[in-house]
C-alpha cells in the first residue's frame, strides 16, 4: 500500500467558504479575535481577546463597542494605530508584538478594506499568547513586517529591576547560569543572586518555577529597557 499517495482531492483557496474560515477562527479558544478601525473604535471582539487585553474576568459583552482610548494608555494606542495605518497603506498583513500583563502577545493584523479611506477601513486582529519570540521561523519572518511596541506592561513582573528582567528573559530562552554570566559579562555568582532575588520577589519556590515563569513571559533582553506602563 502506498501511504504517500494522495487519496483526497486538493482544495484551492478560492473554493473555501469564508464563513467556515471565520467560524474556525472564532471558535479557537486560544485566539483573541477583534475588528477595529484606525480611530480606535472596536467593532467586534471575542471573549479571548477581552481576556488577553483587559483581564481574565472580562468578556466580549463588556468590551465590544468601546474605544481603545478608553481601555489602554494613550501612547500604546497611538503606536497600535500607527502600526495599523502602515498595514493599511501596504495592503499586507503584519505581526505586532506586545508584552501585556507580563506575557508576550503576538497579533496578526490583516486589512479588511483594501482601498477604502483610512477613517473607514477595518483591521482584523488575531492575537494569542506566545512563549517564543515569534510564532514562526526566521525565514518566515522575512516575508512580512513585524512591529514591536516601545513600552511594556509587566503585571506582576513589574517588581523586578531591569537587570533581573534581563536575567529572567535569558532564563526563559533556556540559557544556563554560566551562559547568562558570559553574555552579561557578570560572574556566575552574581547571576545566581539575581535569579534567587527573582524567585524571592515573585514568591517562587525554586529555580524550576522561575524557569516556568520565564518561559511563560516570553521576554527578550530588549524588553528590560523599554518604558513600563
Amino acid at each position: 500500500m502506498n501511504l504517500n499517495k494522495q487519496t483526497h482531492p486538493s482544495v484551492s483557496p478560492s473554493e473555501l467558504d469564508p464563513s467556515d474560515l471565520a467560524s474556525g477562527l472564532l471558535t479557537d479558544p486560544h485566539a483573541g479575535v477583534s475588528i477595529a478601525k484606525i480611530s480606535g473604535e472596536l467593532l467586534f471582539v471575542n471573549d479571548q481577546a477581552a481576556r488577553i487585553f483587559v483581564g481574565d474576568d472580562s468578556n466580549a459583552e463588556t468590551v465590544a463597542g468601546r474605544s481603545l482610548w478608553s481601555l489602554f494608555p494613550e501612547n500604546l494606542v497611538r503606536e497600535w494605530s500607527d502600526f495599523g495605518a502602515r498595514v493599511l497603506r501596504s495592503g499586507e498583513p503584519a505581526m505586532v508584538r506586545t508584552i501585556w500583563h507580563g506575557r508576550q502577545v503576538l497579533s496578526w493584523v490583516t486589512p479588511l478594506d483594501a482601498g477604502a479611506p483610512a477613517a473607514e477601513a477595518r483591521l482584523l486582529v488575531s492575537s494569542r499568547y506566545s512563549c517564543g519570540m515569534t510564532c514562526c521561523g526566521e525565514d518566515d519572518q522575512s516575508r512580512f513586517a513585524m512591529y514591536e511596541t516601545s513600552s511594556v506592561s509587566l503585571g506582576d513582573l513589574d517588581i523586578l529591576s531591569p537587570r533581573e528582567l534581563e536575567v529572567l528573559a535569558l532564563v526563559g530562552q533556556g540559557l544556563s547560569i554560566k551562559e547568562i554570566a558570559a553574555m552579561l559579562h557578570r560572574s556566575e555568582k552574581t547571576i545566581q543572586n539575581h535569579r534567587d532575588s527573582i524567585g524571592a520577589k515573585l514568591g517562587l519556590a525554586n529555580r524550576v518555577h522561575v524557569a516556568a515563569v520565564a518561559r511563560r513571559a516570553g521576554l527578550t533582553q530588549a524588553d528590560a529597557a523599554k518604558k513600563r506602563i
